[in-house]
């Protein structure tokens, strides 16, 4: 079983070419970087409206209190036209 998934692995290897890193986003790659993870605590420093350090509370673990709240509905409608309440 083993040698099959190595083998898969293999294969799926095999049609990777090149791994670039210049189609990462770089506000992304800043994140990454700097280790800054969303849905923890952290503390910013400004100078001159600019972040100069971010850094992580390690020791605050409870959640923030909820401010804001979105919810996002799928609904089926007929083509071109606008979804109706009664029947989608």
């Amino acid at each position: 079983m083993a040698g099959a998934r190595r083998s898969k692995q293999n294969e799926y290897l095999s049609k990777i070419f090149d791994i670039r890193e210049y189609d990462v986003p770089y506000h992304i790659r800043v994140m990454i970087d700097k280790e800054i993870r969303c849905g923890v605590w952290n503390e910013f420093t400004l100078e001159s409206d600019r972040c100069t350090e971010v850094k992580h509370l390690k020791e605050k673990t409870d959640k923030a209190d909820l401010r804001i709240m979105a919810f996002d509905i799928e609904t089926f409608k007929s083509p071109l036209k606008f979804p109706d309440k009664n029947h989608d």
